[in-house]
């Protein structure tokens, strides 16, 4: 018979047990965001928050509290497991939501927490950017720009602005007017765009759970810088492929979509030459894993993982192009998709993501050094509308 005394001695025994396996829980997450933090999470495709330097403006300012908060929420043991549950939770009460109460009419625009749903088949969208939010931002940028282009007169340079949802409201078709607005005050004709003029486009280049373009949208702008270059190459030619993968893209891992709403995973086979790659200094058997996944050899894949990452450099150089020229790409993560098209075109091709090279080359970039260390003749700055507005890819020292 159980007494009042034995259930006494039971609940204490076991609030004794979870009092010291929370301590445990907090002691081992404080030592290991301080021995071994994680640095990423992939389940938000982002950088992990770590500790940052103590000051006593931080303190005031409540900016150092702010850092040790967000430090622990993503260092926390299984902190990942925990939101990925709560978010698959809450995803599968709206989309069983939706279902129920929607037709098969097209959905309109459904705004939903930062993103909106658009399309019959539930194409995950961001809403169009206030202009005026980040004009200043691109008049810091253009100046910049401008400024190398005046001191390196003898090097073609070039720009090429990819339009995606930020930059179009589908419900009007009205435009922010970014791209125009850079176009008009860069001291250069070598710049032009990937368009997107409505839905219909925007839905047909880029994938339904991911910002960035899709196959046909990287091929498209291929083809378009190419002949950007004033190259008289032929675009390589692809074989389409059904890889046969079911994936969530970053729209969905970052909302409350991920494994909710999926896509298939489609891609071009090419015939690539052969090429010497060199990743943060160190030399790899290929960028990205194209072949590893068409031989089915992965289980899961990613945009990253298919195409390449958003590493500080890489250097692709290629046998059969000893005559052509070098050339440098100065971009983000769209253009992972389509590096290995551009290197098969020149003898040494050179990817620079500034958000990321001082981590991982432990230097600053010097702009000026490359082009002299590698005979660069071409530059192509290329990327969507946060790439023409972050401070992380300006030019520094240009003078």
């Amino acid at each position: 018979m159980v007494t009042r005394t034995n259930k006494a001695k039971a609940i204490k025994i076991i609030n004794s047990v979870f009092a010291v396996g929370f301590f445990l829980v907090l002691v081992i997450t404080l030592a290991k965001t301080i021995i071994k933090p994680k640095t990423t999470l992939s389940s938000e495709n982002r950088y992990a928050e770590k500790y940052g330097t103590f000051s006593i403006e931080g303190y005031l300012d409540k900016s150092v509290q702010d850092n040790i908060e967000k430090t622990l929420s993503d260092q926390i043991l299984i902190s990942e497991k925990l939101r990925a549950t709560n978010n698959l939770v809450k995803a599968r009460i709206v989309k069983n939501c939706i279902d129920a109460f929607l037709t098969d009419d097209e959905i309109e625009y459904l705004p939903l927490d930062k993103i909106a749903l658009y399309g019959k088949d539930y194409n995950l969208v961001y809403p169009a950017v206030a202009f005026n939010n980040i004009k200043d931002s691109y008049d810091i940028k253009i100046k910049n720009y401008n400024s190398v282009i005046k001191k390196y007169p003898n090097i073609d340079i070039y720009f090429y602005y990819i339009e995606r949802d930020t930059d179009i409201d589908f419900r009007t078709n009205e435009k922010v007017g970014a791209y125009e607005y850079i176009k008009e005050r860069l001291n250069t004709k070598n710049i032009t765009r990937f368009k997107i003029n409505d839905f219909d486009e925007f839905k047909e280049y880029f994938y339904k759970t991911d910002h960035h373009w899709n196959y046909k949208g990287s091929y498209k702008a291929y083809q378009q810088i190419l002949k950007m270059l004033g190259s008289s190459d032929q675009p390589l030619a692809g074989e389409e492929i059904d890889l046969g993968y079911k994936w969530s893209g970053a729209k969905a891992t970052s909302s409350i979509f991920n494994q909710i709403i999926t896509e298939d995973f489609i891609a071009y086979k090419f015939n690539f030459p052969s090429m010497h790659i060199k990743i943060n200094g160190k030399d790899y058997s290929d960028y990205g894993y194209q072949e590893g996944y068409m031989n089915k050899k992965f289980k899961k894949i990613t945009y990253a993982d298919f195409y390449g990452g958003d590493y500080g450099e890489v250097i692709f150089k290629t046998d059969n192009t000893k005559a052509k020229e070098n050339i440098l790409v100065i971009g983000e993560s769209f253009d992972n998709a389509i590096l290995k098209l551009l290197a098969s075109h020149f003898n040494t091709t050179i990817s620079i993501d500034l958000r990321n090279y001082e981590h991982y080359m432990n230097k600053k970039f010097d702009f000026d050094q490359y082009i002299k260390d590698y005979n660069i003749s071409k530059v192509l700055f290329i990327g969507n509308m946060y790439f023409y507005q972050m401070p992380e890819f300006l030019i520094q020292e240009v003078n």
